[in-house]
């Protein structure tokens, strides 16, 4: 993970990296899916920190694992087989990218409404029920 961060780091000064976790899962789900154990959030969350930790250099990370716990239903409202996301899933962590481009200390800024008009012709991305991305 570092190495392929670092090595798209070192593409440009202009390279902005945004790092996404994988998120937690539906263990019971998964394991009747592929017929073992090897999916847990344990594992996932250990890679969630080890991300996290390696973002402490500079680099901006979403951590899906404790962005999706924060909410008691997340099994079943944010995945639709126990790892693939729902609508509502792919809502938070599309609202949460958009955060966090917005928020970023990047020059120039990679957010839509930021960008000088000859970067950037139009208006949101995307509108996904009420919410512009």
């Amino acid at each position: 993970m570092t190495a392929i961060a670092e090595y798209l780091q070192n593409l440009s000064e202009t390279t902005r990296l945004l790092l996404l976790t994988a998120p937690p899962v539906n263990e019971t789900q998964m394991a009747q899916m592929t017929g073992i154990e090897y999916h847990t959030n344990e594992r996932r969350q250990k890679y969630a920190d080890a991300c996290e930790k390696l973002c402490q250099k500079g680099i901006n990370v979403i951590n899906l694992c404790n962005l999706f716990k924060q909410h008691d239903d997340w099994e079943t409202t944010f995945l639709i087989d126990g790892m693939h996301f729902t609508e509502k899933g792919s809502q938070v962590v599309a609202k949460e990218i958009l955060k966090t481009i917005k928020e970023a200390d990047w020059k120039p800024s990679l957010y839509w409404q930021h960008m000088a008009p000859d970067q950037f012709q139009g208006g949101p991305l995307l509108v996904v029920n009420e919410i512009i991305v």
